[in-house]
This record gives C-alpha cells, structure tokens and sequence, in this order.
C-alpha cells in the first residue's frame, strides 16, 4: 500500500501539481528553468521508485508514463500559447482598427460640425437677404441684420451696431441699429474725428458701404474671436448691397424733401409738413407763426460777384438762419432768394423778436469770400394762426403780403 501511495503521489500528483504551479506563474523561479525542472523531478522520482521497486525492469513504466504525460502537456501548453499569440495579434490588429475608425470618426464629426455651421450660416443669410429683399428703409434692414447677428453669434458677442455718416471729417449722423448709451456715440464720433477710421481700434469693426453725398461707414462693436470676425465679415459682404439699396433710397428720400444748395427743406415738401402740421394746431389749439424771408437786391449780388458768389450767400444765409430757428421751428428755401419759417407755439411778440433778430444778424453780418467781404439785409413779413387765417395758403398769401410791403417801404425791415 505504501509503495502504490508513493507510485501515485511522484508519478501523477506531485509532477502534476508542481508543473500546474509552474504553468500558472505561481513559482516565478522555476519558469525559466523548466526543462531542468523536469530533469530533476523525474531523477528524484526514478530513484525513489528504483529503491523501492522489487523488480527493477518495472522502473520503465513510470518513466514512459511520466515523459507521456510531459509531452501531452507540453503539446496543450504549446495550443495555448498559439492561440493567445494569435488572440493577441488579432486584438492588436482590432485596436489600430478601432484607433482608425476613431481619427475617422473624429475627423467625420469636425466635417458634420462645420457643415452644419455652414448650413446655419446660410439659412441666417437666407432670411436676412430675404428680409432685406422685402424692405427699403434703412432703419428695418439694419434692425433685421443686427437680429440676425445677435442670434448667431450671440447677444453678448454684439455691443453696438449701426452707420456712421459722414462727411469729409465732419460726423453727419450715427444710425443706431442696436441700443446704445450717449457715452458710446460719443466714443465713436471721437475715434473717427481723431482717426478717420476705426478699423484699427480693438472690439471695433468698421467698414465702408457706400458714398455719395455722405459716406456711410458700418460700425460694430464686438467681442468676437478673428475665427467668428471673419463669419461676420461674411454677412457684411452677402448684405452689403442691400444695404446700397436703403442707403440710396433715403439719399433720394432726403432730395425729394432738401435743398441741395443750403440743406433747407424745399417748397413741396414744407407745404406737406406745414398741412400736417395745421392739422395739429386745429386739434390742439397750437398757435403758429410763418416768417417770409427775402433778400434785399439779391441780383445785385448775382451781377456784381457772380452766382458762385451768390449761391455762397445764400447757404450761409441758410446756416445763419438755422443757428436763429434751432429747435423752435422749420426753416426752407421758398424759391430763388426767398425763405419760409415755421414758428410754433411762439407768441406774437416773441416771433416778432426772433424775426428782428434774423434780420438784425444777417445786417452785421460779413459773407467773406475769398478777398470779398459782402454785406446785405434781408425784408421779413409775418403771418398768425388763427388769427390771420385758417389755412396755409392764406397764411402764406398774408406773409407774402407783409414781405412786399416791407421792400416797398425800405427794405431791411420786418412787417407784422
């Protein structure tokens, strides 16, 4: 029994479990020295067996055994580090597969995102175009790009936008497309009186749209990155002559309406502001007064210096007449020589001062031209609503009256 036990445990169980510990890194020392392993495993096992076997021969069986059983798990040893060597290549090769699909990926969702900030783009632009398209007022089209732009972009990217109009360095008007505070339109009118540009200043961007009477510079104020300012450049160029559009349509708007000599409202146009203007008085119980104007021997000037020299005596007749009138009233160019005033709201007394005043600044007055010095008066008549007439054809025919008494009488003088 003792024989067999010891048969059993160094031919089957102690070589089994020792080369299991061997297999599964249990005896790190051992796995590089494996083949001298089982050298030594089988001369201990041979010799215990070889003492201990009555017949000697029999010692063979064992030993058979035992290199059979070595073989057989070599051999399954040898499969299974086949098959992890090949499991291995195919996972490395699945993950430089994945590693590829993954840059493809990568590159495929950029391309998505660009597109698709490409189509939203283009639709902001479709819109826009198309509302442009629809209208011709300068204030809706501006409205609508700085909707659009605030939208894309964001509301917090887009401070200010609106046109600056400008006329040689002088600062016409600053239309607001956006709100704004006094201390920003101060800001800008500023920069461009001191630069003539604000192309160069940071968190601005400006650009010139079109020019004729006035130059029209785009103004926006931005925190945009150079990535986004080059988007926004995009839409300026795609909207641009739209922008022409409106411009060019409030350009003819304004000489319908003004004078393009002396900036002064025309005939036609102040008969339509006066008419509305009568309607308020009517309903409101406005008092109103109307100052006709004419220059005393205008055509002297005209023969004696020219009409240049003329026509420069009449747009600085029309400034002195603006600096008088101010907020107070309206001022046009009846015809030729002769001017209209629209008082409201004056009483008589007062109209008659501001009309002597007129008339006692443009006495004293030097219209230097060149080495000229030019000296001239000018005659007044004063109509009243309501009590000199109810309508302005009356008015005006009461005015006229009083203006050609005042020639008749002398000249340089004001009838009431």
């Amino acid at each position: 029994m003792a024989k067999f036990l010891i048969n059993l445990i160094f031919v089957n169980i102690f070589p089994l479990f020792i080369y299991t510990s061997i297999r599964n890194q249990k005896l790190s020392v051992l796995v590089k020295n494996r083949d001298l392993f089982y050298l030594i495993c089988l001369f201990v096992s041979l010799l215990v067996l070889y003492m201990l076997m009555e017949r000697k021969i029999f010692i063979l069986i064992p030993i058979a055994i035992y290199i059979l059983w070595i073989v057989i798990y070599e051999t399954h040893i040898f499969e299974i580090e086949n098959i992890t060597k090949q499991n291995l290549q195919i996972i490395e090769q699945l993950s430089k597969e994945a590693e590829v699909s993954e840059q493809e990926y990568s590159g495929l969702k950029t391309e998505y995102e660009n597109s698709y900030l490409e189509l939203t783009k283009y639709e902001k632009l479709f819109s826009l175009v198309e509302e442009i398209n629809k209208n011709i007022e300068l204030a809706k089209v501006g409205e609508k790009f700085y909707s659009v732009i605030t939208e894309y972009f964001g509301v917090d990217k887009i401070n200010y936008v609106g046109i600056l109009v400008v006329k040689k360095k002088d600062v016409i008007d600053i239309i607001s497309f956006s709100s704004s505070n006094e201390s920003l339109i101060t800001t800008i009118k500023s920069l461009w009186e001191e630069k003539q540009t604000l192309s160069n200043t940071e968190c601005f961007f400006s650009e010139k749209i079109y020019s004729n009477l006035y130059e029209y510079i785009f103004i926006i104020k931005h925190q945009l990155t150079d990535r986004l300012l080059s988007q926004l450049r995009f839409f300026i160029n795609e909207t641009k002559i739209g922008f022409v559009r409106s411009v060019l349509f409030k350009e003819v708007e304004e000489l319908s309406r003004i004078d393009g000599l002396t900036g002064l409202y025309l005939r036609r146009y102040f008969i339509s502001r006066l008419n509305n203007e009568l309607l308020l008085a009517s309903r409101y119980n406005i008092v109103f007064s109307l100052i006709m104007i004419d220059i005393d021997f205008f055509k002297k000037i005209n023969d004696t210096y020219g009409h240049i020299v003329g026509d420069f005596v009449l747009k600085e007749l029309a400034k002195l007449l603006l600096q008088e009138v101010k907020e107070q009233g309206l001022c046009a160019r009846w015809g030729g020589e002769e001017f209209l005033v629209f008082v409201p709201y004056q009483t008589q007394q007062q109209v008659v001062e501001l009309a002597e005043r007129i008339r006692k600044n443009v006495e004293d007055y030097n219209f230097l031209y060149q080495d000229k010095t030019i000296k001239l008066t000018i005659s007044c008549g004063i109509s009243f609503y309501p009590q000199e007439g109810k309508d302005i054809t009356t008015l005006i025919e009461e005015a006229d009256k009083k203006l050609y008494k005042a020639k008749q009488s002398g000249r340089n003088k004001v009838i009431v």
